[in-house]
């Protein structure tokens, strides 16, 4: 299998590194659904590998996931602890992968049972916290998964368009990260997001090596409004540079783009390094 070193653009996961999303069953419920997509690529060559995890990460660390192959790291920029949080530890993450050559982008873990917080009100804490960082946020992901933590669909939805459009008053592009069997249960398989919204999906069998699937987009079913997602993550919990994190692969973009972006703006870029 060849690791592609590619940097992306154009656009771009509750509680410890040790276990970053709760470890699903193994997707029996897609695979009874649809046939895969006929514009899903299959070739594992055309792809690039990223990692996700929740800590902070050095620039040692980044720099081992680099030699190692890897292009994008994606780092958690929402804590979802009691009625959630600004991860912190995710504008260390952003800097040192720009200051070590990686393509970051940033995910969100929201808290959809917050009392207090709208998804909106979430969001907005996501962009306060990075550009009070001195970073630029280009798009984020929304991580919807673990039913049990969300509540009915129609509520779940509104809560999640909620966040969407905080994000595009900031004019911030944004994707999910879910599976078909969670978007079903959470949202009723609800089609109505823009067209323009991307989906990172996730399919492993258990927690670390032996429960990897194939590192390609060929299991993929389509659901909610996506035809062909652009990231896969194929393994969980695995230890890779001395770090517990999850693998992944994505389509990759258009290394100027992603550059120029980050010259252009001259200060920490996070998102757009996914293809659009």
């Amino acid at each position: 299998m060849t690791r592609r070193l590619v940097l992306l653009a154009a656009f771009v996961c509750y509680t410890s590194a040790a276990a970053l999303f709760q470890v699903p069953e193994a997707e029996t419920l897609h695979k009874l659904a649809e046939t895969p997509s006929k514009d899903v690529p299959s070739d594992a060559a055309a792809l690039g590998y990223a990692v996700d995890f929740s800590v902070s990460a050095s620039t040692t660390t980044l720099n081992c996931l680099k030699s190692g192959g890897y292009s994008v790291v994606f780092t958690r920029a929402y804590n979802p602890s009691g009625s959630g949080s600004f991860d912190r530890n995710s504008a260390t993450t952003i800097k040192n992968a720009n200051t070590v050559g990686l393509g970051v982008e940033a995910y969100i873990t929201p808290q959809p049972k917050s009392k207090t917080k709208t998804g909106a009100q979430q969001f907005v804490e996501v962009y306060q916290g990075l550009t009070s960082s001195g970073i630029v946020i280009r798009s984020a992901w929304i991580q919807v998964t673990s039913p049990a933590n969300w509540y009915t669909n129609s509520t779940n939805v509104n809560f999640l368009l909620s966040m969407i459009n905080q994000a595009r008053q900031y004019g911030v592009a944004v994707g999910i990260y879910t599976s078909y069997s969670d978007w079903y249960t959470i949202t009723s398989n609800y089609q109505g997001l823009p067209s323009d919204i991307l989906v990172w999906y996730y399919n492993v069998y258990a927690s670390g090596v032996t429960g990897e699937s194939a590192p390609t987009y060929t299991d993929f079913r389509p659901f909610g409004t996506w035809k062909v997602p652009t990231v896969k993550q194929f393994a969980q919990v695995e230890s890779v540079c001395q770090t517990t994190l999850n693998r992944n692969v994505y389509t990759p973009g258009i290394p100027a783009l992603a550059e120029s972006e980050v010259q252009k703006n001259k200060a920490p870029v996070v998102g757009g390094f996914i293809r659009q």
